[in-house]
């Protein structure tokens, strides 16, 4: 079962320009969380940049502007790019898929919905968005606003409500795979692909699906995981480290580090 709401101070903002459309997926989502309604597609972008919500359901045809550009310009945007996205559209192809995943959602769902996936969907990305946001802050200080409060409130709740057996092999396995190729400066989501056996385009959807994240996003995201791990030890110097981790570069690391967690990696457990 579905857990009871969340919390009130959870947002989730829905842009959808079909009336019948916003107001089941108001009635539906207003169960589980604070939710507020925009059909058009320029006022909903500026609102969601304005008032900056937890969560965006958003349709992909809008007036004014189009729910991929919408997305694309939040995930642009250094204090949007964390926010999780769900696009809704009637066109299940596996090229609209695409394109929705390539400006930056973080999942797709073909109407007519399944109401209650859809709720579980947008609960489990918002479990992960609020505690990628507590790691950060913990670095850089005390957080600006309620999400260390409903990111509390959210784990007391019961951590995965959408997690089955098979989604926590696949991510296992991924996770076993790039600790054996930590220093591969070529591992990407093609090489990941390939290993699993998968086509690009399933495996990008699983990767998104299972993680939250782009392959791409969570290869960085592991690399900058085992990279704390290594200066916490204090063993290595920071161009050691960065060569562990797959980089050549160590300029470049400091700022993939410095991005992730809001330290250079020279200061970081010091």
């Amino acid at each position: 079962l579905l857990p009871q709401a969340l919390n009130e101070g959870v947002r989730v903002f829905i842009i959808e320009d079909d009336a019948d459309m916003m107001e089941q997926i108001k009635s539906e989502m207003g169960k589980y969380f604070n939710v507020k309604g925009f059909m058009n597609g320029r006022q909903g972008f500026e609102a969601v940049m304005r008032e900056k919500p937890q969560l965006l359901v958003c349709d992909v045809v809008l007036p004014d502007m189009d729910g991929y550009e919408i997305v694309r310009q939040l995930k642009s945007h250094d204090d949007m790019r964390y926010m999780p996205t769900i696009m809704l559209t009637s066109m299940n192809d596996e090229k609209h898929q695409l394109k929705a995943y390539e400006a930056g959602a973080d999942d797709f769902v073909v109407k007519p919905c399944n109401w209650r996936l859809l709720v579980a969907r947008a609960m489990q990305l918002i479990r992960w968005a609020l505690t990628d946001r507590e790691n950060r802050e913990k670095l850089v200080g005390e957080p600006t606003d309620d999400s260390a409060t409903i990111a509390q409130r959210t784990k007391s709740q019961g951590g995965t409500i959408f997690e089955s057996h098979a989604d926590k092999s696949f991510k296992q396995r991924i996770d076993e795979l790039i600790a054996e190729r930590m220093s591969d400066q070529k591992l990407n989501v093609d090489t990941l692909a390939e290993m699993m056996q998968m086509g690009h385009t399933t495996f990008y959807g699983r990767m998104r699906k299972v993680t939250g994240m782009t392959p791409n996003k969570y290869i960085m995201s592991e690399r900058m995981k085992y990279a704390s791990e290594l200066l916490k030890q204090g063993k290595l110097n920071v161009g050691e480290v960065a060569w562990r981790v797959g980089f050549q570069d160590q300029s470049y690391f400091n700022k993939c580090f410095k991005a992730a967690f809001g330290v250079p990696p020279g200061k970081y457990g010091k």
